[in-house]
């Protein structure tokens, strides 16, 4: 039921044009079509329950259709789509002049003060509250979110515009990231790093912000000289880049990268990356691997290299092997012929062999009695033993 006379809706009527404010008491269109249904000063009345003369519930206010940006032009699911929360103030025009035809297009923060909505006397030029009479749930006035969700009781008495758009990090992604920062990161070869602390510096009314009651926080801050992109997720995760080109990324769960093709990473400065749990690469091709200086490997437990099919190949000008104990298995070991271990063991076995003697029986000596005529077969080992390798 609408607060004015009946003749108040002819279209010919100057109160059926221009633009009204009106407040978004329901907002779950059946239909999924982003219709709301918004009462409209002026126009309804804030009673909700019905008289003889006066009173619209809620459910029998009108569907009003929403007016979107012509961007993809809002149609087949192209385009920028969002719904008014219940409670939020908005635009609306009559489309022929028909008030049966209501159409909003534009929001309309304030200051709220109270949970309930404030009704403004259009002949005093005044608002007046609308309070609650009823302390069972079942209000009777409207302009106001039927759910008392919005606006938040910790927003109220400041303006609606979001926080950080004005410069405020009370109560925000921003200061719960600097609370919460990720320090002490231990780095291979000594020394640890940190999270950076948020770079927001945002000025008012530099920073546009895009904030969901959901958690979900876009910024675009064109602070001069603070210049920032920031993307914060409810889960915590965050990619911020600040003035400098300077770029965070923050997951707080599992990460997943696919992918399809190539990928080519240059990085032009150092790289450090710490790992606490395992580290598992497999690759179903050739791994290549060119160190321009020097290659340092610290294990704390075992290492293990395995070659299923191929030889294993180590090149280097000299090779060090430092271990208390050395074993070298294999069914055949092969070792070059100017390699110091054959040289080595050629020296000792000549060394043996050049130092061992014979005894024999003499056939003119009787038996048991021991030659001390040198051995024939001995001097022949002297003159035969040599350095030669090759030869022995």
């Amino acid at each position: 039921m609408i607060k004015n006379p009946l003749s108040d809706s002819k279209s010919e009527n100057e109160k059926m044009y221009g633009f009204y404010r009106g407040v978004v008491e329901d907002n779950n269109d059946p239909e999924k079509a982003g219709r709301v249904r918004v009462r409209i000063f002026g126009i309804h009345t804030s009673q909700l329950r019905k008289t003889v003369n006066e009173g619209i519930p809620v459910n029998e206010l009108p569907w009003a259709e929403p007016c979107l940006p012509i961007v993809e032009g809002s149609i087949s699911g192209f385009g920028i789509w969002g719904i008014p929360l219940q409670g939020s103030h908005v635009m609306v025009f009559f489309e022929a002049n028909n008030l049966a035809q209501p159409r909003y297009f534009a929001s309309m923060p304030g200051i709220p003060e109270s949970k309930f909505s404030l009704e403004p006397d259009l002949d005093n030029g005044i608002l007046q509250a609308i309070a609650s009479t009823s302390s069972s749930g079942d209000f009777s006035k409207g302009f106001r979110d039927p759910d008392l969700t919005y606006p938040l009781e910790d927003r109220l008495g400041e303006p609606d515009v979001d926080r950080l758009a004005r410069g405020v990090t009370a109560d925000t992604p921003v200061e719960f990231k600097n609370n919460n920062r990720t320090t002490g990161v231990s780095e291979a070869g000594g020394g640890t790093w940190d999270e950076p602390v948020s770079p927001y510096a945002a000025q008012y009314p530099n920073n546009t912000v895009l904030q969901t009651h959901g958690g979900t926080l876009i910024e675009l801050d064109s602070t001069s000289g603070k210049e920032r992109v920031h993307i914060y997720h409810p889960s915590k995760s965050y990619i911020e880049i600040d003035a400098d080109g300077v770029m965070v990324v923050k997951n707080t769960d599992k990460k997943y990268e696919i992918v399809v093709d190539n990928k080519n990473i240059n990085i032009q400065g150092d790289k450090s990356e710490t790992v606490n749990g395992d580290d598992k690469l497999k690759v179903d091709g050739n791994v290549t691997q060119e160190v321009g200086v020097n290659l340092t490997i610290t294990v704390t437990g075992n290492i293990s290299i395995t070659s299923t099919t191929g030889p294993t190949t180590i090149t280097a000008p000299t090779a060090t092997i430092v271990s208390p104990a050395t074993t070298v298995t294999g069914g055949t070991v092969s070792l070059g012929a100017q390699s110091t271990m054959k040289k080595l063991m050629n020296e000792l076995m000549i060394s043996l062999y050049n130092s061992h003697q014979h005894n024999y029986t003499d056939t003119n000596v009787p038996l048991g009695t021991v030659a001390t005529t040198p051995p024939i077969n001995n001097a022949l080992s002297l003159s035969q033993a040599t350095l030669n390798t090759e030869a022995s």
